[in-house]
């Protein structure tokens, strides 16, 4: 009853804003989608696992999702509306650069053909967490090839929403160059994530239509890229059959040890006892492990950052140091949850459901969450103007990294910290190659002749990605 009375308060704040229009689906669309992954891990899936769940542990439920509500949710919206500035259409247009329009589309190409030829020779374009066999190809990559390999994948968001902006502003000179980029380019990526994740599938779908389209609800791409009802349909459409897929993926290959057509097939049938979605939604409880947590550490001092050693550096060091990143990967030392339920709890697991509060929770208690909301929310207002309102380029291409970043909230709060060093070396080709800029809208004197409309004038901005 209690974890339904706050379900209903983390769902009534935000409708009341929807319907008072200080939220809207235009310039807020990042921040609802944020939101409503918190409700989904918080509230939602542990209510419907709840029946699975020891009653010593359930009692535990309701003053974790109380301590979420009222220490992470409600602030994360109010700190939201104090950061985010009032709403204001933007006065500048997207317009690709001489250069960028055509050496941008040319290395992504570049980029999307040498990762399908890197992870289709080393057997590494379907991979699945735990398995030591994918370790040890991956640390059997040569440097450079690994470089490549984990630019292509982590930077895949960001290639695609990019060629998606220019597919928006390219006229004629190379708009058949920028459609095949995007063709390939989002094909390939899209593909590696509806074999891979049910989650990252959804993230991209989301990611590739919601950057779009916030920018066309502030006037800097045409009216027409804006989502409508048969862009939800569609997306959906796909996010079922990517669901689908990954299912047959994490069912038929292991045991098959190679791809069939038949894993494409979101008609197979699946025994019942071999369905990994019979529990789906104690996959997506973000509760379970905190409360755990919380039990198993009565009496105990907070890790108070030590779970986030490890993680860190392997975030930030391994491409420097692939020998000792790699004995933390087959280990399993690489996630800070790990660290964690060795410490406090009795699983032995090398996975758990987990959400973004559960290494803030296993570090500094509910205290963390007021912290991770603040960041948060300060990230998302950012988002909300520089893709909204953007006054340059670089604004929205850091826009898309924290959307990145922030996506997925069954990832780790490290991620969010430090989880951007991964892209460093496609920001420098990103920032070097400028594919777009940014152009001021001022309106001119225009001479209206007749039969012909009045054009405003333009005035460059200085700035471009």
């Amino acid at each position: 009853m209690i974890s339904l009375i706050l379900l209903l308060g983390a769902l009534a704040v935000p409708g009341v804003l929807l319907v008072g229009r200080r939220l809207s689906l235009g310039r807020d669309l990042f921040f609802l989608w944020t939101y409503c992954g918190a409700i989904l891990y918080l509230h939602i899936a542990p209510i419907l696992s709840k029946p699975q769940i020891a009653t010593e542990l359930s009692a535990n439920y309701d003053l974790v999702q109380g301590m979420c509500l009222f220490l992470f949710e409600l602030p994360l919206l109010w700190l939201y509306l104090k950061l985010r500035p009032a709403a204001k259409r933007a006065t500048v247009t997207i317009a690709p650069t001489t250069r960028g329009e055509a050496a941008f589309p040319l290395f992504s190409l570049i980029l999307s053909v040498t990762f399908i030829l890197l992870a289709t020779t080393s057997n590494t374009f379907y991979l699945w967490y735990g398995n030591e066999e994918n370790l040890r190809r991956l640390s059997a990559m040569p440097l450079a090839e690994f470089v490549i390999y984990k630019t292509a994948i982590m930077g895949g968001y960001l290639i695609g929403s990019l060629l998606l902006i220019l597919l928006a502003v390219t006229k004629r000179r190379f708009r058949f160059l920028v459609e095949i980029s995007c063709l390939l380019c989002i094909g390939i990526f899209f593909v590696r994530q509806m074999t891979n994740s049910r989650s990252l599938s959804l993230m991209t779908i989301a990611l590739l239509l919601g950057v779009p389209h916030v920018l066309a609800s502030g006037r800097a791409l045409p009216p027409k890229w804006r989502v409508r009802w048969w862009h939800v349909l569609a997306g959906t459409l796909i996010g079922y059959y990517s669901f689908a897929v990954v299912t047959n993926f994490r069912i038929f290959y292991p045991r098959e040890g190679t791809f069939s057509l038949g894993m494409l097939n979101p008609l197979q049938r699946v025994e019942e006892d071999l369905n990994p979605n019979r529990e789906v939604w104690m996959r997506l409880n973000g509760i379970d492990l905190i409360a755990r947590i919380r039990l198993g550490s009565e009496g105990q001092f907070l890790a108070l950052g030590e779970a986030w050693r490890i993680p860190a550096y392997v975030i930030a060091w391994q491409m420097f140091d692939r020998e000792g990143v790699s004995e933390y990967k087959n280990s399993f030392q690489a996630s800070p949850k790990r660290y964690l339920m060795l410490r406090y709890t009795d699983l032995k697991y090398v996975d758990y459901p987990s959400c973004l509060l559960t290494d803030v929770y296993g570090n500094f208690g509910f205290l963390g969450f007021p912290f991770a909301a603040l960041l948060i929310s300060w990230m998302l207002a950012r988002v909300s103007v520089w893709l909204y309102q953007p006054a340059s380029a670089s604004q929205v291409v850091m826009a898309i990294v924290f959307i990145m970043l922030l996506l997925q909230f069954e990832s780790e709060f490290i991620n969010i910290i430090v989880g951007w060093v991964r892209l460093v070396p496609l920001l420098c080709f990103v920032f070097a190659l400028r594919p777009f800029r940014v152009v001021k809208r001022v309106p001119g004197a225009g001479v209206q002749l007749e039969g012909v409309r009045s054009q405003p004038t333009w005035v460059l901005s200085n700035s471009s990605a």
